[in-house]
C-alpha cells in the first residue's frame, strides 16, 4: 500500500494482530509503502507532533485461497489536521476507516458508510469548537466596546456610567488590570462629584432601567445596569440578586441559540437524507434542552429512518452471504462431478439473484458434462456388448 500525500515527519506505525509489525517516518515526498501478508488484522496509526492522529484498520483474514494469488494493492491518501485547543481526541480513538475483503469485487475495500459516521462526529466537534471561538471573540469585542464607552464617559464626567461600563468589562475579564484601574478611578471621581442623594438617584435609575430591560429581554444591557447599581451601592442585595438572575437568563439564551442551530443542522441533514448526521445533531440539541417535545419527535423520526436504512443494508448483506455460501457448495459439487446436485444449487443461487450470469454458465457446463458422461456410458456399454458377442462366436466355432 502507498500514498502520495506530502506531509513530512509523520510517524506511520503498523501493528499485525495487535503486535508491532513495521513503522516509518515520512520525509520529502511523504510516500510510504508496506507489504502486508494476508490472513491478518492490521492497524495503521498516523501521528505527528501538534496534529490530531488517525488510524485505520485493514482486515485481510478470511480471503479464499483462490483469490489470494497476486495479492492486493490498496492506495491510501491520509490527511492529518493541526490540533485545535480543546478538540476531543477521543473521537478518533476508533479507526477513521475500516477495510476488508469484498468477494464480489475481489478487492480490499473501505466501508465508506462507517467513515462517514466518524467524520460526522469530527465535524460536530469542529462546530462545537467554532461556536466556542465565536463566543470568546464576541466576549472580547463586548469588553473592548465597554472600555471605549467607559473612557468616553470619563471624558464627559459621566462617572456612574463609566463605573457601570468598567464593572461590566471586568465581569467579562476579571483579571484585566486596565479595567480595574479605570474602575477605581471612576469610583474616586464619582465620590468627589456626587453627594449621597445624587448617588441614590443614580442607583434607583439603574435599578429601574435594569428591570425594564429584563422585561424587554435585553439581558446584556440589563446586566450593565445592575452592575452599575452594584458598583454604586455594593452593600445592596437587589442588584446582586438581579445579576444572578441575569446570568441564568443569558446562559439560557445562549443554550437556546445553540439548540436552534443544532435543530436547523438536523433538519438540513434530514432533507438531504443524511440520517446519521441528523441523529447526531438532534442528540446534541437534546443534550442542551432535554424535554423539548418537537426535538424528541424529530430525533425519533431521524432514528427510525436511520434504523430502516441500516436494516435494509443488513438484509442485503445477509442475502449476499447466503448467495455466496450456495455458490461455494455448488463449486464443491461440480468439482466432485455431482452435476445434478450442483445444478440444483446453482438454481438456488439464481432464486436469490436472478440476474447473475455465473450460475447460468455453470449450469450449462454441468449439463454438458452430464451429456458427455451419458455418451461415454453408452459407448462403453456398446463396446462391452460387442466384446461379449465376439467371445460367444469364438466359443461356438471351436
Amino acid at each position: 500500500m502507498e500514498t502520495n500525500h506530502k506531509l513530512e515527519s509523520v510517524l506511520v506505525q503498523v501493528t499485525q494482530d495487535g503486535k508491532t509489525f513495521d513503522s516509518y517516518t515520512t520525509s520529502g515526498s511523504s510516500k510510504f509503502e508496506f507489504d502486508l501478508p494476508l490472513g491478518h488484522l492490521y492497524e495503521i496509526n498516523f501521528s505527528k507532533s501538534d496534529y490530531v492522529g488517525k488510524k485505520i484498520q485493514i482486515n485481510t483474514k478470511y480471503i479464499p485461497e483462490e483469490d489470494q494469488e497476486g495479492g492486493f494493492k490498496l492506495d491510501l491518501d491520509m490527511s492529518l489536521f493541526a490540533y485545535i485547543e480543546g478538540f476531543n481526541k477521543a473521537i478518533l480513538d476508533e479507526p477513521i476507516g475500516i477495510a476488508a475483503y469484498d468477494a464480489e469485487r475481489n478487492a480490499i475495500e473501505f466501508d465508506f458508510d462507517y467513515t462517514r459516521q466518524i467524520m460526522n462526529k469530527v465535524d460536530a466537534e469542529n462546530i462545537r469548537l467554532q461556536n466556542l471561538g465565536l463566543a470568546e471573540k464576541e466576549k472580547r469585542n463586548r469588553f473592548d466596546d465597554l472600555m471605549i464607552q467607559g473612557s468616553d464617559d470619563l471624558t464627559k464626567e459621566k462617572y456612574a456610567q463609566a463605573i457601570g461600563n468598567y464593572a461590566a468589562a471586568l465581569n467579562l475579564f476579571p483579571d484585566e488590570l486596565e479595567a480595574q484601574e479605570k474602575l477605581e478611578e471612576a469610583q474616586e471621581l464619582l465620590a468627589l462629584q456626587n453627594k449621597d442623594v445624587e448617588l441614590e438617584a443614580q442607583y434607583q435609575a439603574a435599578i429601574k432601567d435594569g428591570n425594564a430591560l429584563i422585561n424587554s429581554m435585553d439581558y446584556e444591557a440589563s446586566m450593565t445596569k445592575f452592575l452599575e447599581a452594584k458598583s454604586l451601592k455594593p452593600g445592596e442585595r437587589e442588584p446582586k440578586d438581579k445579576i444572578l438572575e441575569l446570568e441564568g437568563l443569558i446562559a439560557a439564551a445562549e443554550d437556546r441559540k445553540k439548540f436552534d442551530e443544532f435543530i436547523v443542522a438536523g433538519d438540513n441533514a434530514m432533507n438531504s437524507e443524511e440520517y446519521q448526521s441528523a441523529v447526531d445533531n438532534f442528540k446534541l440539541a437534546r443534550d442542551i434542552i432535554f424535554d423539548d417535545k418537537e426535538m424528541k419527535k424529530k430525533l425519533a423520526e431521524a432514528q427510525e429512518k436511520l434504523d430502516a436504512l441500516l436494516s435494509a443494508e443488513d438484509a442485503e448483506e445477509a442475502q449476499q452471504k447466503r448467495y455466496d455460501d450456495i455458490i461455494a457448495k455448488a463449486e464443491v459439487s461440480f468439482s466432485g462431478e455431482d452435476y445434478d446436485l450442483c445444478i440444483n444449487q446453482y438454481n438456488q443461487a439464481l432464486e436469490i439473484f436472478p440476474s447473475e450470469e455465473y450460475p447460468v454458465e455453470q449450469i450449462k457446463l454441468a449439463q454438458k458434462r452430464i451429456e458427455q458422461l451419458e455418451q461415454e456410458k453408452l459407448k462403453n456399454a456398446e463396446t462391452s456388448a460387442g466384446n461379449e458377442l465376439d467371445a460367444e462366436y469364438q466359443n461356438f466355432h471351436r
